[in-house]
């Protein structure tokens, strides 16, 4: 996560950058809010369901130990990769994003049961997901894995290329 000097003066600050998926928009401050939001963040035992490889309660992110050294065969730029892909999710555009995912689910007959490995909506959702943590790492200049499909780094459910989506919060 080191810089040097030039190329850190010629990134907008951390609290007015702004990280954009279309019309999703995600700042500087929003991300930094999800981040100081997290008071633990532990690995664990647990047994989630397909497609979960953890929890994110906004103040509490909990990593399966699958999932973390799933990441962490990818050094550095997979951890990177889950921390900022978990933040996304804790913060208010990716908030607004995973309910409307969920609402466009159950609006199409899905259930909790049903909602995740396999579910479109999931799976987009996801995608939406990385994309934004891969804009964010490549805009902070912190390494953030692969965007080659199918190459080690590459994250499960890819890179959203679809039809832009406007989450409403």
């Amino acid at each position: 996560m080191h810089s040097c000097g030039s190329e850190r003066s010629s990134r907008p600050s951390s609290n007015s950058a702004t990280y954009q998926f279309g019309p999703v928009q995600l700042t500087g401050a929003e991300i930094k809010s999800a981040f100081f939001a997290l008071q633990r963040i532990s690995v664990t035992d647990n047994i989630y369901r397909p497609g979960y490889g953890g929890e994110n309660h906004g103040a509490e992110l909990m990593i399966g130990v699958t999932t973390a050294a799933g990441w962490g065969v990818h050094g550095e730029g997979g951890y990177n990769f889950i921390m900022l892909h978990e933040m996304v999710h804790n913060s208010v555009p990716g908030r607004a994003l995973s309910q409307q995912m969920w609402d466009r689910h159950v609006q199409n007959g899905g259930t909790v049961a049903s909602y995740g490995a396999n579910s479109a909506y999931f799976e987009q959702q996801e995608a939406m997901t990385n994309t934004l943590t891969k804009q964010i790492g490549d805009q902070i200049g912190v390494n953030v894995n692969s965007t080659t499909p199918n190459s080690p780094g590459y994250p499960r459910y890819g890179y959203y290329s679809g039809p832009e989506l406007t989450p409403q919060p």
